[in-house]
């Protein structure tokens, strides 16, 4: 059987007082309750010491791979690798006369080698040591902590050993250590079974490398061993005859005042305070420089720095980069959990390798015959997407700098310019020194050290070779060594030391030195020091209340800002707890350099503040439960466009209509869901705003927008401009403002210089020659909370929001109206109201605050007015900018028929012809609609004047009249036809009603498709449903909407339903 021989990085601390201080770092095992699961606190109270402190003695500890600390994910929840679970721990000791070594052995966990045959130099049993049950197998996670194998409490009798060192005396010598660790569970191992293809896989996903000097042609690897060392360890002082000062322990504990410590929102707005900070501690000047740029939010190269540092996706060359990097850094301080994902049926278009056919639509200008367009086709799929992830607040991260940052965690490949950790499949190191003198390894070693354990053999024999052949302690000519001075083969094996640290290597390498053999990676080879790898820190910090809550903070562009001086007093809680200390802030800054820096946050400080339980919950078995936080979510959803609260899904629109300012007389037309004229309000110098109906309609007496406007959410929008207009001439003239109508012009105006429209609204309008149409849509807005103990201020707390930013040139949010209070306007940015106002008072109509308040739990109606095809920004603040797009395919439609007119005359025109000057080059005709008498309409066709001179031929007449553009219709592309040949149907009210229909693809797929999604397909023109017969041809099936707004499929021919005939679906 081959191995791979996986180093391990092993680290011995010797204790020699024993009246030295020590923090407590076990974690309290979990245990179950028996009426179910129960919370119970695991980790140690922070700033707590071991009572007894650590006795005298050698204290080993080693870190399993990082590759099996890493978890994979299944299709439920993340799943750690099983970590090795049987140990063997060898000590060499002795004096440096003795011809041999001492050796001594000890099996982990204890109690695994009961049963040995004979008597031999092991000791396989630690009888002191009560360990847990922990099964199933153990991982990195132990009973639930990510930092449990850190702690050496945690894992003393697995991958911890004490050595009291009491039988070795005080005699001045060396010692050194050697663990070998190997799976005892059947199929635990992940090699495994593994051919050589998946072996080779299994090397790339653990980040490791096979050295080929070591390989050769050798069989692929069935089986992992696991192996490191401690050389040259001094005892009872760190030094020992024959070593010189080889056995100094180096000191790598921080000196307490030279750490540099910064708080953050993020572990990135951290480092970047750490990186931009003056070594007076300030960074003052640099801020004074950076708001000097006009950039708002802070300062530039702090946010910069930080952006940089988080590798924000959002590109910094586009015009609106500011209000990109803001949303971007906001979005960091916050976690996120999936929605519950939702499942639905779309159209799957063909490759682009489809065949071409012939549009059977009709050719433009310049298009003489049909247009070549891909063939349709595609498929029905069912899909299943995330739902709208909910978000909760990060806790502060702290970050250190100078605190000693230890590569024990997260540092296996740092010896490798790949960042790979070398393996090994045969142990070839046999002797290290000078020659003549190599120094055997197998010469300082008895006969058959390992005899009568059940080992694997021969690897673990041959490791315990290499460790005699590299340890400076094991020399054989330590007798010789000059006072003082190591001996020269104990030198030649601690210059191996330097394969440790790369910069400190000469550049001729390590000359002087012969190895017979190829070296481990230097990983598993630990010289003496003082272990020091920080994973944990304690803090305490002092909270100080807001005392209006909400009240004293004020919703920024997109954060909270004090609303006025920080509140002053003492703190009036304190609060303690430990982090978890991480190496991540080095891994985001560095870049060639390793970086002396460690994160953590601060842990469930929001939960402590809110006074959460802390304690995680232990289920039965015994191990305990992640509590998630209670997450929030900022929901904002389009609506049916006809006033419902439906969601504007499947086909339905959330378009109530669309307003287009002329940019010649004032007026504002306003234009059905569908692009259909209906009216306009137009200024007037005597009754202020007037409403007139759409040219070419029957007018009545008194008639308004609630009369000629069918939609009522549209008809509201323009009746609330005319209350507006009406009580404002009712005022004494000192009083009057600026009428509602000319506010609502200008507001849209100012706003809309603000918008990237080419981008987002498409080109089936003639926004440069009649003005650019804005769509009133519905919309609703709410905040959701999840929290189980629904606290009584949730219900009684508003809390702002702002719809859209004018920063971002796709949003395209014009003004918006809030819980259906259609007369008073609110303006995206309070700078949008002084804007428009130029210098006149602008009327209540505006609402120029730009924010307005929600209650979580409480949903609001909101009508928007936007730029068709853009984006609207929810800013609440407390949670990450939302976006939600209005589709292209809800106003793509009726912007290519939307026909304005224009008011004109008076204008002389022969009454036989009427030809005016119009635009060319536009897909349409022309019309001049103008009256015969007070009740009669009549439309001419208008003939485009030429720039010849045509004198008339007749008398000319003067007419006053509206000019209309009449858009040519698209081309009818066609639907791809599909075929219904099951139904799924429930009894509604005693009557068989159609649920889902089953459609087959062109390919032969079978497909169930909602009632719903079906109408909205259909109702696009995407596809062409028929509900298949024996026989006979196929019926088309038609959307039916119903008058409470749902709708249905109907196929009914001769007055039978061909879908109620079809057969029933069948499950799967």
């Amino acid at each position: 059987m081959t191995r791979l021989l996986v180093p391990v990085q092993l680290d011995v601390l010797v204790v020699r007082d024993e009246h030295e201080r020590w923090a407590t770092t076990a974690m309290t095992q979990p245990v179950a309750g028996a009426g179910g699961p129960r919370r119970q606190r695991l980790a140690p109270e922070p700033f707590t010491e071991l009572a007894d402190g650590r006795p005298p003695g050698a204290h080993l500890h080693w870190a399993v791979p990082d590759a099996l600390t890493r978890a994979g994910r299944d299709a439920v929840e993340p799943v750690f690798p099983v970590l090795p679970d049987r140990w063997l721990v060898v000590r060499l000791s002795g004096p440096a006369t003795a011809p041999t070594r001492t050796v001594r052995t000890w099996l982990l966990p204890p109690g695994s080698g009961s049963g040995l045959p004979g008597p031999g130099p092991g000791l396989p049993d630690l009888p002191d040591i009560e360990l847990p049950d922990l099964t199933p197998p153990i991982t990195a996670l132990g009973p639930g902590d990510p930092a449990w194998t850190a702690a050496y409490d945690n894992v003393l009798g697995r991958f911890a050993l004490y050595d009291d060192l009491l039988d070795v005396g005080r005699a001045a010598q060396s010692i050194a250590y050697l663990v070998c660790g190997w799976y005892g569970r059947a199929g635990a191992d992940p090699l495994t079974g593994a051919d050589e293809a998946r072996f080779w896989t299994l090397l790339e996903e653990f980040g490791w490398s096979l050295d080929p000097r070591s390989s050769g042609a050798d069989p692929v690897p069935t089986s992992c061993l696991f192996h490191g060392s401690g050389v040259a360890i001094g005892w009872p002082q760190p030094r020992w005859p024959g070593g010189g000062d080889l056995g100094a322990e180096a000191e790598a504990r921080p000196v307490p005042a030279e750490v540099v410590v910064a708080v953050g929102d993020t572990t990135a707005a951290a480092v970047a305070t750490l990186a931009l900070t003056a070594e007076d501690g300030t960074e003052g000047g640099r801020r004074d420089r950076d708001e000097a740029s006009g950039v708002p939010g802070g300062p530039l190269v702090h946010r910069l720095t930080e952006t940089a540092l988080l590798s924000a996706p959002d590109r910094l060359d586009l015009p609106d980069w500011p209000a990109r990097l803001d949303a971007a850094l906001h979005r960091a301080r916050f976690g996120h959990r999936p929605g519950r994902p939702v499942t639905e049926v779309v159209w799957q278009p063909s490759p682009p390798s489809a065949p071409v056919v012939d549009s059977p639509g009709p050719g433009g200008p310049g298009l003489p015959g049909p247009v070549p367009i891909p063939a349709p086709h595609g498929r029905l799929v069912e899909v299943r997407r995330p739902g709208p992830r909910t978000w909760h607040a990060k806790d502060p991260v702290v970050v250190l700098q100078g605190a000693g940052r230890g590569f024990r965690h997260g540092g296996d490949g740092r010896y490798t310019p790949t960042g790979h950790l070398v393996c090994r499949t045969t142990v070839t190191v046999l002797g290290v020194g000078i020659p003549p003198k190599l120094g055997l390894g197998a010469e300082a070693l008895p006969d058959d050290p390992l005899a009568g354990l059940p080992v694997p053999a021969p690897d673990c024999a041959n490791l315990l070779v290499e460790l005699a052949a590299t340890d400076p302690g094991s020399a054989p000519d330590l007798a010789s060594a000059p006072p003082g001075r190591p001996s020269l083969l104990a030198a030649a094996r601690a210059r191996l030391w330097l394969l440790r640290d790369p910069d400190a290597l000469p550049s001729g390498g390590l000359t002087g030195v012969t190895v017979v053999g190829a070296l481990p990676s230097p990983l598993a080879l630990t010289p003496p020091g003082r272990p020091w790898a920080p994973f944990r820190l304690d803090w305490s910090l002092g909270y100080v209340p807001s005392p209006g809550g909400v009240h004293d903070w004020t919703l920024d562009d997109l954060d909270f800002v004090p609303a006025g001086a920080a509140p002053a007093g003492k703190p009036t809680r304190l609060l303690t707890g430990s982090t978890v200390l991480t190496a991540h802030a080095a891994t985001m800054a560095e870049q060639n350099t390793p970086l002396d820096l460690l994160s953590g946050s601060l842990a469930d400080l929001a939960a402590r503040l809110r006074g959460d339980p802390l304690e995680p919950v232990v289920r039965e078995r015994g191990s305990p439960v992640a509590d998630p936080p209670a997450p929030a979510r900022v929901s904002m959803r389009f609506t049916d466009g006809a006033g419902g609260t439906a969601e504007a899904v499947d086909g339905t629109a959330p378009i109530a209509g669309y307003l287009l300012a002329s940019p010649l007389d004032g007026s504002v037309e306003l234009f059905d869901a569908d692009g259909g004229g209906l009216g306009r309000l137009r200024p007037d110098p005597v009754a202020g705003t007037v409403w007139e109906a759409e040219p070419g309609t029957a007018a009545q007496v008194g008639g308004g927008p609630d009369r000629d406007v069918p939609n009522t959410v549209l008809a509201a929008v323009a009746d609330r401009v005319l209350a507006a207009d009406r009580g404002l001439r009712a005022l004494p003239a000192h009083l009057r403002t600026l009428p509602a109508l000319e506010a609502l012009r200008r507001v849209l105006d100012v706003t809309r210089m603000t918008v990237d429209e080419v981008g987002a609204a498409g080109t089936e309008h003639l926004g440069l020659l009649l003005g650019h149409p804005v769509a009133v849509v519905r919309a609703r807005l709410a905040i959701e909370v999840e929290d189980p103990r629904r606290p009584p201020a949730l219900a009684v707390t508003a809390l702002p929001v702002r719809l859209g930013v004018l920063g971002h040139l796709q949003d395209g949010l014009l003004g918006a109206f809030v819980a259906d209070e259609h007369g008073r306007l609110l303006v995206v940015d309070p700078a949008v109201a002084d804007l428009a106002g130029d210098g006149d008072t602008l009327p209540a109509y505006v609402n120029p605050s730009g924010t307005f308040t929600v209650q979580p739990g409480s949903p609001v109606m909101l009508t928007l007015l936007m730029v068709p095809g853009s984006r609207v920004h929810v800013t609440t603040g407390l949670l990450p900018r939302k976006a939600v797009t209005l589709e292209r395919s809800w106003t793509a439609p009726a912007l290519a028929r939307i026909s304005p007119t224009v008011r004109r005359g008076p204008v002389l025109r022969d009454p036989a012809v009427t030809r005016l000057p119009v635009p060319g080059r536009v897909r349409g005709s022309w019309s001049w609609h103008r009256r015969a008498d007070p009740w009669t309409w009549i439309g001419d066709e208008v003939v485009p004047a030429t720039a010849e001179a045509l004198p008339p031929t007749g008398p000319l007449e003067a007419s006053d009249g509206w000019l209309r553009l009449n858009r040519g219709p698209d081309p009818d592309y066609g639907a791809l036809p599909l075929d219904v040949t099951c139904v799924r149907t429930v009894l509604i009210d005693g009557v068989r009603t159609v649920v889902a229909v089953g459609v087959d693809n062109a390919d032969g797929s079978h497909v169930r498709v909602p009632v719903t999604q079906a109408a909205g397909l259909l109702e696009v023109r995407r596809l062409g449903l028929r509900a298949r017969r024996p026989s006979g041809p196929p019926v088309p099936v038609r959307v039916i909407r119903r008058a409470d707004g749902s709708r249905s499929l109907r196929a009914v021919e001769d007055g039978v339903d061909a879908l109620l005939a079809l057969p029933e679906c069948r499950d799967g």
